[in-house]
């Protein structure tokens, strides 16, 4: 029933309430919402979807005690309503909140009416590192989306204004495997931490001020199979230093644009078994040559430029002649600005400032 105009679900004249299970009505809009949903039995839903539903009133939920599945994502609610929410918790598993107006404020309402949650996404939304406390309260999670979020890793405190890691908030999670930070604004100060979640399967990373170190860091986390590191400044050099936990499947460098051919080849061959990803891959297979080495990636130089960069990274017995360079000076201001399409600016970095040379294009 989605993307339609909802007025009833049953024949005008009935009075018994309809036992659904499953009520899927995202992008709908509502004669009577409170109508709509007396005549389903409150008892029997058990997934609901609503997203998409310019919804601002949750009250209508509050006799759904046995909702596992709630889907508010894209919705006009804001911290007020998430007291309806709290008061049908307990048998919740899967919360999506996502693209909402709500704040970390809301956190501190959910914190302990949710016990059996194992799914929870906030992205979008208006939290910080306040909510990560609350959310650490929430002993079953698996799976946490604090995507496009103002979480820095990090909270002052009010004596001295000492940094403390926030991301802490979560070593009690036992059941921890997902984990999405991307456009967020993380520094490399506070990845160290999540190498420790032991549980962690899968994390997801994207910032402006993430580089090699973030990335060395997580050489620790143990049980990582899956390995987002998008859009992030990270060298051909930091990549071949890279040692990755021995349980890593996929490797996903989409967008980050500093990166050569030659170093991606490279790291292939040396780590066969992962998958890597990047936007380089098919250019690097193009050149693939009688299944033993690749040729250098073309490349248009700037006559400007007169650095001296290995020829290749064919083969191991080779290695020690290779001099690693900063891969930015084999680029001039116009080439630069040509990488645009592989480096989307993060909007939550408006107004910090970088240094020129770690600056993406505009």
């Amino acid at each position: 029933m989605s993307n339609c105009e909802i007025h009833s679900i049953c024949d005008v004249d009935s009075e018994v309430p309809v036992p659904l299970e499953n009520f899927i009505v995202s992008a709908a809009t509502f004669g009577n919402i409170d109508k709509v949903f007396s005549s389903i039995q409150a008892s029997s839903l058990i997934h609901l979807d609503l997203s998409s539903c310019k919804l601002s009133n949750l009250s209508f939920l509050e006799k759904m005690k046995n909702l596992e599945h709630l889907d508010l994502s894209y919705n006009i609610i804001t911290d007020g309503a998430i007291e309806h929410i709290a008061k049908i918790g307990t048998n919740l598993q899967y919360l999506s909140l996502k693209n909402t107006g709500i704040t970390s404020q809301a956190l501190c309402i959910l914190a302990g009416t949710v016990p059996n949650l194992t799914s929870l996404s906030l992205a979008n939304t208006k939290i910080d590192d306040s909510a990560l406390a609350y959310i650490g309260m929430i002993p079953l999670l698996r799976t946490i989306d604090l995507s496009q979020t103002s979480i820095k890793g990090f909270i002052h405190t009010e004596v001295n204004s000492e940094k403390l890691l926030s991301m802490s908030a979560f070593e009690h999670l036992k059941y921890l495997e997902s984990l999405n930070l991307e456009d967020t604004p993380l520094s490399a100060e506070v990845i160290p931490p999540l190498a420790s979640f032991a549980t962690l399967k899968y994390l997801y990373l994207k910032s402006d001020f993430l580089s090699d170190p973030a990335l060395h860091a997580l050489s620790a986390a143990s049980n990582l199979i899956h390995l987002g590191f998008r859009g992030n400044i990270l060298s051909s050099f930091g990549l071949l230093q890279f040692v990755p936990p021995v349980t890593l499947c996929v490797l996903d460098l989409s967008g980050c644009w500093i990166l050569t051919g030659d170093a991606i080849s490279t790291f292939g061959k040396r780590h066969p078994t992962i998958e890597l990803r990047h936007e380089l891959l098919q250019e690097v297979e193009e050149n693939f040559v009688g299944g033993s080495q690749f040729r250098k990636p073309r490349r248009r130089r700037s006559p400007h430029v007169k650095a001296e960069v290995g020829n290749s990274f064919a083969g191991s017995s080779r290695l020690h002649d290779i001099r690693f360079v900063d891969e930015r000076i084999k680029y001039s201001k116009e080439e630069f600005v040509e990488l645009q399409g592989l480096a989307k600016p993060n909007s939550l970095m408006l107004g910090v400032w970088l240094p020129p040379e770690l600056r993406r294009p505009k």
